[in-house]
């Protein structure tokens, strides 16, 4: 029987930004049975402006656990400059004794940008900032020295050391649906965990990356989602628990109709609900599930991450 595996989003924004919510629930999350945790990497959101930064988090939820996967879902590297990021990634995972997942994307919120003096540049300069960025943050793990000359990146002798634990260095995740992550996640990724795609797009693209990972005899990609989540014991408590400003989005594409199957709703019902959700993303493919579970304050994520653990990690895993 194929397995799923399970992380926990965990925001580091909003009422959600203090220690002694983010050690409880990467402590519960672990005991739990969640095989990851993955923490949001933004400085500013549209919502709000209280954020922690997400590798210092990382460091945090490092020493309060033993055994549970940490990362960013994802980090978007037009945003940090890489050759810090390539250190701050492997003290991680040094400090975690080698329980890092490295996540990419391109980012996708100006202001963001903007208020902390990064240019907010057109999607394809983004895009080709995070290819070369990231592969430079390879060249800098694997390498004794490093001299790079990109169109965006420049580094001179460039020496990184301690190296990531892991070997040759920590799985690449790639976070996004466009043709330029998909064809990123070929090249260096482990792993795609797009966000809440259609089951449509998600069927798509996992037979498209397979047939061209496994044309280049390269190891096979795990392909994960990540969305907003609800759980409850009916599908209308579950509703009732919607962020009254998130309704039309959390229950879009639930009509039925032709033009609303396009679009994806959030992770939403009863535990039954949820599992035939999860029986179609395993069908699919699908290897790993991250849940972003709503409203997004500390007493319901832990009461949805218990729940959740005991009406369906068990069934998958």
């Amino acid at each position: 029987m194929r397995k799923l595996s399970f992380g926990l989003f965990i925001p580091l924004s909003g009422e959600c930004s203090i220690p002694s919510f983010i050690k409880k629930i990467s402590c519960k999350a672990e005991s739990l049975g969640y095989s990851n945790l993955w923490v949001e990497d933004h400085y500013r959101l549209p919502w709000t402006d209280r954020t922690l930064d997400a590798w210092i988090a990382l460091g945090y939820i490092a020493s309060n656990t033993s055994q549970i996967r940490i990362g960013t879902c994802v980090t978007p590297i037009p945003f940090r400059y890489p050759p810090f990021l390539a250190k701050e990634a492997a003290t991680i995972d040094v400090l975690s004794s080698g329980r890092l997942e490295f996540s990419a994307g391109l980012g996708w919120v100006e202001k963001e940008f903007k208020s902390f003096g990064i240019p907010w540049e057109r999607f394809r300069i983004r895009g080709r900032k995070m290819v070369e960025g990231l592969k430079l943050i390879v060249e800098a793990w694997l390498g004794e020295e490093l001299t790079f000359r990109g169109e965006y990146y420049q580094v001179d002798s460039l020496r990184l050391e301690p190296k990531p634990i892991q070997k040759p260095y920590p799985p690449i995740w790639l976070g996004g649906s466009s043709h330029l992550i998909l064809n990123t996640a070929i090249t260096y990724g482990d792993g795609w965990i797009p966000w809440q795609p259609t089951l449509s797009f998600l069927g798509k693209a996992i037979k498209y990356l397979s047939k061209v990972r496994n044309g280049r005899e390269l190891p096979k990609l795990k392909f994960g989602v990540v969305g907003h989540s609800i759980i409850a014991e009916s599908f209308e408590r579950a509703v009732e628990l919607i962020p009254p400003e998130r309704a039309e989005d959390a229950l879009k594409g639930r009509s039925g109709s032709s033009d609303a199957q396009k679009r994806s709703p959030w992770i939403i019902g009863s535990p039954r609900e949820i599992m035939e959700l999860m029986e179609k993303y395993l069908k699919l493919g699908v290897n790993h599930v991250a849940l972003s579970f709503a409203p997004r304050t500390p007493r319901h994520i832990l009461s949805m991450a218990e729940m959740f653990a005991e009406e369906i990690i068990s069934a998958f895993t």
